[in-house]
């Protein structure tokens, strides 16, 4: 498997992004559709490991500076589009008006602090598999790869434990095998010893868990939520 990656790496990852374009496209047109705001946030998390995507499939073709520019707006940007999942979690769960008030708070703090992170990291260029991208570097200050680390595992292991409310109440598994998938491939790799491979493995969760949310949002329930006016 490990040598298979490696061979068609540049491949694997550009289907990723055509993969990832599909369902931006399907959770737009639900987005429109049902005008709600569980949708919308599955909407910008799509949007940006869209863009994460289209960076590490084209960027050896771009210019190396360009790619730099880019490179350090997918770190932001993932930084961002993280902790949106808790807000996916809050809406599935039909918190009140004040938790959710609350968790939107607590939302932004966390996604100043993951964006700030993202920023300070210092980049270094690997080609890895025929994919040309930049990665954090070992000067980046240690701080801002730990932040990194906690915002991947802990904005996603709330989307299983919400899943399993969910299943059980709408009975949906859709934000169950969402974050499972998610949470998986992100363990996955560091648990057989495959860091340098993590992130083609963890392309490969995000598909699934963008997958997993367009069939949540295809049978959305409209009682479980308020909806959102344009």
């Amino acid at each position: 498997m490990r040598e298979f990656l490696i061979e068609n790496g540049k491949n694997i990852v550009l289907g990723i992004m055509w993969a990832e374009a599909l369902f931006f496209v399907l959770l737009l047109q639900n987005t429109i559709k049902n005008k709600q705001m569980t949708t919308l946030m599955m909407l910008f998390i799509c949007g940006g490991l869209l863009f994460d995507a289209y960076v590490m499939a084209w960027g050896r073709k771009l210019d190396p500076e360009l790619l730099m520019s880019l490179s350090k707006a997918r770190y932001i940007i993932h930084g961002l589009i993280v902790p949106l999942n808790l807000a996916v979690c809050g809406y599935v769960l039909n918190w009140t008006r004040n938790k959710k008030a609350l968790m939107w708070l607590a939302i932004v703090i966390i996604m100043a602090g993951g964006a700030y992170a993202g920023y300070s990291k210092t980049l270094e260029l690997k080609n890895f598999g025929g994919v040309l991208r930049y990665v954090s570097a070992k000067t980046t200050p240690e701080w801002a790869d730990r932040v990194s680390n906690i915002l991947s595992a802990g904005c996603v292991l709330p989307v299983v434990l919400s899943g399993v409310v969910v299943w059980k109440a709408q009975k949906s598994p859709a934000i169950f095998f969402a974050g499972l998938f998610m949470f998986g491939a992100s363990a996955g790799a560091a648990i057989t010893g495959n860091t340098d491979l993590m992130f083609m493995i963890s392309m490969f969760g995000e598909v699934f868990m963008i997958f997993f949310y367009w069939l949540y949002s295809i049978r959305h329930v409209e009682t479980v939520e308020e909806e959102f006016y344009y």
